[in-house]
């Protein structure tokens, strides 16, 4: 059986620590110390109540140039609904199923490249870089690291054209286009305000639209076409440019971080002062990859994901992106 692949987005993003808390060391450096002191996969461990269990799977610290780290997330002790297979009947049940003993079922993985305090980060399943950003920090403090190589946030590298495009010319208004569907897919627990505040308003618009539906088969055949339903909102200063200074940088601020967080299939644009627009999804670095699945398995294929994201370094190296 030929193996299937999957097309893969690969983000590159920078840990930032917090003003007068940068470490000596590099966020590669403190890694590789807390590997060398955390061994087993189970000394990796991490739990967090909104997201489940973490833990490294696979490390690679053997090259100098970089760490690479296979991360991946997990449910212990909860049932998964599984599916009966040769049924001679007419229907199936949906009978849960716990993981076998001293195991999880895995929702996703994380492949992370580390080159000092440069990172590519390719994920699958529910994982996101913010769960990623709090899996490192809380891996460092198993190792006993110092607080302040604990301090980084992770900031996607913005494509500098674009970049000098806002910087040059300003956010005069943000505009967030999707459509209803989004609100079927689930919310990460680590979402921010974007995504959390954009999918509670659909849900919030899809509950009142159902109540005026007479019968339930109307509503069942309303949420059957949700996907047909476009939703759009401005969001812009009085004045615009010429707006309250506080309020108009708060947009620009809250505009350049919303592209990280918007919703599954929605499309935001940065409309400057000038009355050009930047597509959102194309300020930060980032590319697709097709990465292979294992063999009679979902799961990707870590050692083609770090190969694709060694790929995508040397890209980034020949056209001088890389550590700018």
């Amino acid at each position: 059986m030929s193996r299937t692949s999957a097309q893969k987005r690969i983000h590159y993003v920078r840990a930032v620590y917090a003003q007068g808390l940068a470490p000596g060391n590099t966020l590669e450096t403190s890694v590789r110390a807390a590997l060398a002191h955390l061994t087993n996969v189970g000394d990796t461990e991490v739990n967090q109540q909104s997201l489940g269990t973490l833990a490294i799977r696979e490390r690679g610290t053997v090259t100098p140039e970089f760490v690479t780290l296979g991360i991946g997330l997990g449910v212990p002790n909860e049932a998964m609904g599984t599916l009966g297979l040769g049924l001679a009947a007419a229907q199936d049940v949906n009978m849960p199923q716990s993981p076998s003993q001293g195991r999880a079922f895995k929702l996703a993985d994380a492949f992370c490249l580390i080159d000092d305090d440069d990172l590519l980060v390719c994920l699958d399943g529910r994982m996101r870089i913010a769960a990623v950003e709090f899996y490192l920090r809380s891996l460092l403090d198993l190792a006993g690291a110092p607080p302040d190589s604990q301090s980084f946030q992770l900031i996607g590298r913005r494509d500098q054209g674009k970049q000098k495009t806002l910087d040059t010319e300003g956010v005069k208004e943000m505009r967030v286009v999707s459509s209803a569907y989004a609100v079927a897919q689930p919310l990460d627990p680590a979402a921010g305000w974007l995504r959390k505040g954009w999918q509670a308003f659909i849900q919030s618009l899809c509950d009142g639209l159902a109540e005026e539906a007479k019968t339930d088969a109307e509503r069942e055949d309303l949420a059957k076409h949700w996907a047909d339903l476009n939703i759009s909102a401005v969001i812009k200063v009085n004045g615009g440019s010429r707006g309250e200074p506080i309020v108009v940088q708060t947009l620009e601020d809250a505009a350049i971080e919303a592209q990280q967080d918007a919703p599954d299939g929605a499309r935001i644009t940065l409309v400057t002062k000038k009355g050009n627009e930047v597509e959102a999804d194309t300020l930060t670095l980032k590319t697709q990859k097709s990465i292979k699945r294992l063999q009679q398995q979902s799961d990707l294929d870590y050692a083609d994901a770090w190969n694709k994201l060694g790929e995508y370094r040397q890209e980034l190296i020949d056209t001088d992106r890389w550590k700018l």
